[in-house]
């Protein structure tokens, strides 16, 4: 968004085509707010604990409370505004035929790319605004989630790693953290009862392969 190519330009739109398919396949609204009571539930009760840093706390549920506001008050699906508007209905139409969007085709698109970055910035914050309550309810509930652990140093013996869980426990996320510019990456599988992690040599050819080496990291399981 803040390039100023038209290849800046044409990644932008396309992303955005991608987040209005995405919005619009399930009802986000629905599972976000849903989301938002539960961890409003879960913080609410801490009120009450003197150990607890009570303006940060009250910041955060008055934060979820007016973002549950503006959810509700969204008519429909998320972002359909966007799949009616006549201009960027034109770009998806044409963004699903392989080649589609040219030099030359449609012609309001590549009159579009031609205009200054202040008009384009202009579509753009219109557009993208579309997506504040969602971008900034989906933000709060994803840190309060990784701030819910504190994280562990592990060891993968022969770089392989398994867990198990206590399923009385509601956990949401597993967060695995290495050395920046390490070559080994993880691969997580798990479920309800217990979860797996196989790190993967990223410099083996032709593909990658699991790692024959002890591999030391941090690990977080994230439950609110």
């Amino acid at each position: 968004m803040q390039g100023d190519s038209l290849h800046d330009s044409h990644d932008t739109l396309i992303t955005l085509m991608e987040i209005i398919k995405c919005v619009n396949q399930q009802d986000f609204k629905k599972e976000v707010l849903k989301e938002l009571e539960r961890v409003n539930l879960t913080l609410a009760p801490l009120q009450d604990s003197p150990d607890i840093k009570h303006n940060a706390l009250d910041e955060i549920l008055s934060s979820i409370k007016k973002f549950r506001k503006d959810l509700l008050a969204i008519s429909g699906p998320f972002a359909n505004e966007l799949k009616d508007d006549e201009f960027l209905k034109s770009i998806q139409q044409r963004n699903n035929i392989p080649g589609g969007l040219s030099e030359y085709e449609p012609p309001i698109y590549q009159f579009w790319l031609k205009q200054s970055k202040e008009y384009r910035a202009g579509d753009y914050s219109r557009w993208f605004s579309v997506f504040d309550s969602l971008d900034d309810s989906i933000d709060l509930i994803i840190n309060m989630i990784v701030q819910s652990a504190t994280p562990k140093n592990e060891i993968a013996h022969g770089g392989s790693f398994q867990q198990s869980l206590d399923t009385k426990v509601p956990y949401q996320m597993v967060v695995v953290s290495l050395p920046e510019g390490s070559q080994i990456f993880p691969e997580i599988s798990g479920g309800k009862h217990r979860f797996s992690i196989r790190f993967m040599d990223s410099t083996s050819k032709p593909r990658p392969v699991q790692t024959e080496n002890d591999i030391e990291f941090e690990l977080s399981c994230c439950a609110l």
